[in-house]
């Protein structure tokens, strides 16, 4: 089974009674009695990027759960026939047994309920945060939100830094000087800050899977082309290097993807 990790605490503020559906018949329930206190709200991991092979800093979507113990106070898990009670049951036969709540939030309403003020009772450790997260999507910029690890967050950066680094052999001076480019520049605004025969490709982001190649060459070539006359003014969202597998001079093609247009 895989570890869960503790990401904050859910406060239930005053006894209640709660009702559990989770049954293979939509008819079957419990209603448990539950203490008031914080109870833990646990992460069975991050997202997996397939692309790049590797954990991304924002809990998958699927990963979050909540369980609070209690006891019940009744229950039905009668009979039925195409619906309908068959036979009695007993509701209180299971009276005073201990049982469980078991919640199960998506990542992305939890984070939106915590950005928009209607999660007053989740209560994240300071390394989580909800955040909101753009992205384009058939010509039109979404948004979506996620519960990001910034201590995760911050040793996947460093980590890319340091394998960027390992496999050139060198000071990726070409690296550093993009990675410090400001948020929001254009394609076009970027290329012009490039060596004139720095290799470049481009990618256009549409949306949430969906990207396309839209040129590639060298920067000062680009810059004249029709490709930066089309898509010049859309915003870059990510900036990459690669490298190719030439052992003694490792050539690295800065890897450009853009969004919209900037409005």
């Amino acid at each position: 089974m895989k570890e869960k990790m503790l990401i904050g605490y859910y406060t239930i503020p005053e006894d209640t009674e709660m009702e559990n559906h989770g049954f293979e018949c939509a008819a079957w329930y419990e209603r448990i009695a539950v203490k008031a206190g914080k109870y833990p709200i646990m992460s069975s991991g991050y997202v997996y990027h397939e692309r790049d092979q590797r954990y991304l800093p924002e809990l998958a979507d699927c990963s979050i759960s909540i369980e609070i113990p209690g006891t019940v106070v009744s229950d039905d898990f009668g009979a039925r026939f195409c619906g309908v009670p068959v036979g009695v049951y007993d509701s209180a036969k299971n009276a005073g047994n201990p049982s469980r709540i078991l919640l199960s939030p998506y990542a992305h309403a939890l984070a939106w309920d915590i950005l928009e003020g209607r999660a007053q009772n989740v209560e994240l450790l300071p390394r989580f945060e909800a955040r909101r997260i753009e992205f384009d999507y058939d010509g039109e910029t979404h948004e979506t939100a996620r519960i990001v690890d910034t201590e995760k967050e911050s040793e996947c950066m460093a980590e890319q830094e340091a394998a960027l680094c390992d496999k050139c052999g060198r000071d990726c001076e070409l690296y550093h000087h993009i990675k410090g480019a400001s948020e929001g520049i254009t394609l076009a605004a970027l290329l012009s800050t490039f060596e004139p025969k720095t290799g470049v490709f481009i990618v256009h982001h549409m949306g949430a899977e969906v990207s396309e190649g839209v040129g590639g060459g060298m920067a000062a070539e680009l810059l004249s082309s029709d490709v930066v006359k089309k898509v010049g003014g859309n915003v870059v969202k990510r900036i990459a290097v690669d490298l190719d597998d030439r052992p003694d001079t490792p050539t690295p093609t800065v890897i450009v993807t853009i969004g919209n247009e900037r409005k």
